[in-house]
């Protein structure tokens, strides 16, 4: 164990820089938390196919990839997303969210992805470059009326 590195990445010269700074946060890449997902919503569904959970895998995936300045430019019917109150969801607040509990207050508004291009989608709250998952849609309208 002791520094050697797993077969897979042998050869691959790709460091992580773990003491990336940036100048803010619409400087870093989105990273993912289920943590705080509403059972309802989440990945257990049994309305949410294996395809379904593949698809998701694959937006966060092409998420990641881009900055959330980059995010911000994007259509929201493509890789961008809306401002969407949790007043308009169906699910409402959910009793647990990211934070201190003083701080669960703060949030008012949910960030709304596609997950695809069924018009499927997934929304979270968003805290520096975290994105807290809160939500899937397994089916168009589940989550509000689009």
């Amino acid at each position: 164990m002791g520094g050697s590195r797993p077969a897979d990445l042998a050869g691959d010269d790709r460091t992580l820089d773990v003491s990336a700074s940036y100048k803010s946060a619409d400087d870093g890449h989105p990273v993912f938390c289920l943590r705080y997902i509403h059972g309802k919503h989440g990945l257990k569904n049994k309305k949410l196919s294996t395809k379904d959970k593949a698809q998701m895998l694959d937006r966060l995936h092409a998420l990641s990839q881009l900055t959330w300045e980059e995010v911000r430019q994007q259509d929201r019917h493509a890789y961008g997303a809306e401002k969407m109150s949790f007043d308009s969801l169906k699910a409402g607040k959910p009793d647990l969210m990211p934070g201190a509990i003083a701080e669960a207050d703060a949030f008012h508004d949910v960030l709304v992805f596609r997950r695809n291009s069924n018009k499927n989608v997934f929304a979270g709250v968003r805290v520096s470059n975290t994105l807290h998952i809160l939500y899937i849609e397994a089916k168009f309208g589940d989550l509000y009326n689009h």
